[in-house]
């Protein structure tokens, strides 16, 4: 009985340790690309228990069909949810990629602003033009589609 309580008192301080830390250092975002009438979703973040990289608990690989297909490429392969681990005052980067056969359309991406975190500076950087868009102060981007459009997430959260 005194191992059975020892155990549950472990998972009990685990889960409580778990969540005051997925509570203070945890973001997420998600970016929706839109074009015509299709959309696909994109979430990037930071999470303490979170692997930089491939992170089978944290990342979810991507199902691409469609009008449009948007991921965050890990290694060349494409995921849907791409959290990295966070750190005080470091940098973190995400490459993402866009892609759509209906040429000629605009497409959108955009996202809830209020996501950020207070003081992190999360930028979005079109690597075609090198327009750079504060993801805290601005919640959309738009672009002419030609086919395939990379792009880079750059955040360095406090």
């Amino acid at each position: 009985m005194k191992r059975f309580s020892l155990l549950i008192v472990a998972l009990f301080v685990g889960v409580v340790m778990a969540s005051s830390a997925f509570a203070t250092g945890a973001w997420q975002v998600e970016i929706k690309a839109s074009a015509a009438n299709a959309d696909n979703v994109i979430i990037i973040g930071q999470n303490p228990g979170a692997l930089d990289g491939i992170d089978p608990i944290h990342d979810i690989p991507a199902m691409l069909s469609g009008d449009i297909e948007a991921y965050a490429a890990l290694g060349g392969v494409p995921y849907w949810q791409s959290i990295m681990g966070d750190c005080a005052s470091c940098a973190k980067t995400w490459d993402l990629i866009v892609s759509s056969h209906v040429q000629g359309e605009p497409v959108t991406l955009s996202w809830d602003p209020s996501n950020i975190p207070a003081g992190a500076s999360v930028v979005l950087v079109d690597l075609l033009n090198g327009t750079a868009v504060d993801m805290a102060a601005i919640g959309s981007y738009q672009f002419e589609n030609t086919g395939t459009r990379q792009f880079r997430v750059d955040a360095h959260v406090e």
